[in-house]
């Protein structure tokens, strides 16, 4: 092998290594910045009166609906579109995970206030996650009546 072939397949390992590097940092930048999109930003109390969506079709929705966002302003475009399209399913999501808390231990108030905590967690990273990973898609208007 000549001196020229070595180099050559040096070169193509090395940018190789460097886009693999390059892209997983930039998924990991892209992930930590979901520490700091806040989802309650754009949240108004109208989002609440609209009927709540399906939680199979529309809410969790099917696999091919999920994927990784491609840049961090496109995690808070999905986050902040996603939280107000599903503000009621949260609410109740956080509603059930805090009964259901409540159900497994809450004999005294050091519980109580675990099983709280447990709930508003658990609720937010649920929160978080689904709005970031599910793909934005456009919402159903409701049809004009002429």
């Amino acid at each position: 092998m000549s001196t020229t072939a070595v180099t050559t397949v040096s070169a193509k390992e090395t940018a190789t290594a460097t886009t693999i590097t390059h892209s997983l940092l930039h998924y990991l930048y892209t992930f930590v910045s979901l520490l700091t999109v806040n989802p309650f930003a754009k949240l108004t109390t109208d989002d609440f009166s609209v009927k709540t969506p399906s939680w199979t079709r529309e809410f969790i929705g099917a696999l091919r609906s999920y994927s990784f966002p491609s840049s961090p302003h496109t995690l808070k475009l999905r986050v902040h579109e996603n939280v107000k399209r599903y503000a009621r399913n949260y609410a109740f999501l956080f509603i059930l995970v805090f009964a259901c808390s409540l159900y497994i231990g809450c004999s005294y108030a050091p519980e109580c206030q675990m099983a709280l905590f447990c709930a508003l967690s658990i609720s937010y990273i649920v929160m978080i996650l689904l709005a970031a990973f599910c793909k934005l898609s456009p919402s159903k208007q409701p049809s004009r009546i002429r």
